[in-house]
């Protein structure tokens, strides 16, 4: 009897062992497959980062500027930052840098309403804009508001670099802006500024927040924004008149969309949105187009359904074109 009982407690042990061995093996399992998933999914997400953003280098590297899009032989690349579908679950955004802020070329005017807009008090405008040209200028004088070397030190802060900002990020080293970093973010005024580009402003790219700091008023800044992703707008005109309240800076003519254009991407896949900047480039070493400042932000969602798509790339022969069809592409990639 003893025996028996001895014999079935071993028999207990070995199958109390065995369930062990078998919910380890099954957790590793999961936990391999899961990885496995989340590995797929990655490199699924990341092709299709890849394969957009040459597309959209193609695009605007063969399309003709107009006042708010790229026209390519394909179709319209828009670019004021509305949504375009790219594939089920996958929209990006395109947004032409001249029609924000550039922080490297500061207009005062402009910038004071950014500020004010992004947590900024009326007693603080002036030192800020004083320092963040102090810190980007060669010279060591201080403007009157200002701070130069000798106030950094008195901080002890970093010096400034006495160049133009290379990141959006390095403004948070400028002397005074990180009182305001916190309502700056909460207002997401990094979508409104940027380091890139010509610094020539487009009213016809800029969003809704930045017409209302040229001069409109916020209803009317929103139902142009709408009227335009509609299609039912026209070009902004910027020429002098007297009582265009939304052109306080007598721009003459009309802006085009320029070489450089920040990129976003909203993949349903990802709970992150992949961006960087994308520059034409002519005269820098690195090759016709340029990757800057990638970044992996926090997703907001989209605030409007996509309402266009993303062309595709089309290479379009002329019939008076002398050149074989066979010639070599001009851009180190090939599109499917």
């Amino acid at each position: 009897m003893k025996q028996r009982g001895f014999a079935l407690a071993v028999v207990l042990w070995v199958l109390a062992g065995l369930a062990v061995v078998a919910a380890t093996v099954a957790s590793l399992t999961h936990d391999s497959a899961k990885s496995i998933q989340q590995l797929r999914q990655r490199v699924t997400t990341e092709r299709a980062v890849i394969d957009t953003r040459a597309r959209l280098s193609l695009l605007m590297a063969t399309g003709a500027p107009t006042t708010h899009s790229y026209f390519s032989p394909g179709g319209v690349l828009f670019a004021d930052g509305r949504p375009l579908a790219v594939t089920d679950g996958h929209a990006v955004e395109v947004q032409d840098l001249s029609g924000l802020v550039n922080l490297t070329k500061p207009e005062h005017r402009r910038l004071t309403q950014v500020l004010l807009a992004c947590g900024a008090k009326e007693d603080q405008v002036a030192s800020l804009i004083d320092a963040l040209e102090d810190y980007q200028d060669v010279d060591h004088n201080k403007r009157l508001n200002g701070a130069e070397a000798q106030e950094y030190r008195d901080a002890k802060a970093p010096p400034p670099r006495d160049n133009p900002l290379m990141s959006a990020d390095e403004l948070w080293r400028v002397m005074g802006f990180g009182s305001i970093k916190a309502s700056w973010e909460k207002a997401r005024c990094g979508d409104l500024v940027t380091v890139h580009g010509e610094g020539i402003f487009n009213r016809n790219t800029a969003p809704a927040e930045l017409l209302v700091a040229d001069g409109m008023d916020l209803a009317t800044a929103r139902a142009y924004v709408q009227s335009r992703r509609d299609g039912l707008a026209d070009p902004l005109s910027q020429e002098r008149r007297s009582n265009d309240k939304s052109n306080i800076f007598a721009w003459e003519g009309t802006s085009y969309v320029g070489p450089v254009a920040r990129v976003r991407h909203h993949l349903q896949s990802v709970e992150w949105c992949p961006s960087y900047v994308l520059e034409l480039n002519t005269t820098q070493p690195g090759g016709p187009v340029l990757v800057k400042e990638p970044l992996a932000e926090t997703c907001e969602p989209l605030k409007s359904k996509p309402l266009h798509s993303l062309p595709p790339p089309v290479f379009v022969r002329k019939d008076n074109d002398s050149n074989s069809p066979d010639a070599p592409p001009r851009l180190p990639f090939s599109l499917r």
